[in-house]
């Protein structure tokens, strides 16, 4: 089968701009003379799936060295002294927030931020931290911290909780054909958040075995794109039809059913009076000031305080959309690997932080700090990992 120009899998790769700042050296040595800036920003990490061993390990690394811990709210307090002090942050709070990284944080006595997907959140309650269920990995995890967790974190102190955005979601901005919705696709990610909001949608509305067979396309993230793809009906019933008929799941066990899908959805385009059409600018502005909007009011709702800063799903946005993230109420952004003065940012009232990936945190001056090396051989052991679990 030929390479499809899009990959699903691949649509945005969020540690490209980490890679790019290594090539260039800048992140090697920025890190290594953290404590001899005294402008620098503090060094903010980003953890997803939390390493119960490791992140021991890192906390260990920062205590050892007389590194403080801060929440996101103290980068805007100019009074808040910021020499050696690092900021811990975790995207999408993952139950492993809830089942070691919690429990670890506050054994050491130190402080963290997480960014909520509100959207996404289970009410639920029905898992143990750490210290109750003590046999995890926290390398298996497959959803988010309830809302009960989140309450019970927030209280605590230790952690603070700002906003990942509504959904985290992705929207189709061109008609150029990626695949089609398959089994392997469904739950690869917590609320199928790798998948674009018109798929996200049908799901929900005929469930997942419905779903199946749907044409996806060329995907951004909300907050990077200008517009947004509109499909003509017919285009994902022709394709859904075909599979439904050849027994749902099933369908995708025989020979040649890519070929098949691909009859089915250039017939429906060949007969469609109109295929494609766009979202208006209008409506597709709505859509994003809903989604940090609504971010906002349900973590003041659940757990009170301003959630005044956003982090950037996919770690990107387009310019164009920085006033709307200001007039949702927000005074601070966190991105990836881009330091502020390459954004060229600032003009619209908001902050802009960088973040970097956590295994780059003992790369920072002190007893203990790792090498190039490792933290290459840490980076290809976290992909590995990650591949290994996207395998359905």
């Amino acid at each position: 089968m030929r390479r499809w120009r899009y990959s699903l899998a691949w649509i945005y790769r969020k540690n490209l701009d980490d890679l790019r700042w290594m090539a260039r050296s800048g992140l090697f040595r920025r890190l290594r003379q953290w404590d001899r800036d005294p402008d620098a920003q503090p060094a903010i990490f980003v953890f997803h799936t939390v390493d119960p061993s490791r992140f021991r390990e890192q906390l260990q690394f920062l205590m050892r060295n007389g590194y403080r811990t801060l929440r996101a709210h103290e980068l805007l307090d100019p009074s808040v002294d910021t020499r050696r002090a690092v900021v811990l942050t975790f995207d999408d709070a993952r139950e492993s927030l809830w089942k070691f990284a919690f429990p670890a944080l506050r054994e050491f006595g130190l402080v963290a931020t997480s960014f909520v997907v509100t959207g996404c959140v289970p009410e639920w309650e029905n898992r143990s931290s750490e210290a109750q269920a003590p046999g995890g990995t926290g390398l298996a995890e497959t959803g988010l911290c309830t809302w009960p967790e989140i309450e019970e974190m927030a209280a605590s102190g230790v952690l603070e909780f700002q906003s990942h955005t509504h959904r985290h979601l992705l929207v189709e901005t061109e008609p150029v054909l990626a695949g089609f919705l398959t089994p392997d696709l469904l739950g690869r990610e917590f609320a199928n958040t790798h998948l674009p909001l018109r798929i996200r949608e049908l799901v929900a509305e005929v469930g997942p075995e419905g779903a199946l067979g749907a044409p996806i396309f060329a995907s951004a993230p909300l907050l990077a794109a200008r517009r947004m793809l509109k499909v003509a009906p017919q285009l994902t019933e022709r394709c859904r039809e075909a599979v439904q008929r050849g027994g749902g799941r099933r369908f995708f066990s025989q020979p040649g059913w890519l070929r098949i899908l691909r009859h089915e959805y250039g017939r429906a385009c060949r007969e469609a009076r109109l295929a494609f059409s766009w979202h208006a600018a209008e409506e597709y502005n709505r859509l994003v000031l809903d989604e940090l909007t609504e971010a906002r009011r349900v973590l003041q709702a659940r757990i009170g305080g301003p959630a005044d800063q956003l982090c950037l799903p996919w770690f990107v946005a387009d310019r164009g959309h920085l006033p709307l993230i200001q007039r949702a109420g927000y005074r601070a952004v966190h991105w990836g690997a881009q330091p502020a003065a390459w954004l060229d940012l600032g003009r619209e009232g908001l902050r802009h932080f960088w973040r970097v990936d956590e295994c780059f945190l003992q790369m920072l001056p002190g007893a203990g700090s790792i090498s190039v090396a490792e933290v290459l051989r840490i980076r290809l052991r976290n992909a590995f990992t990650r591949a290994s679990r996207s395998r359905v």
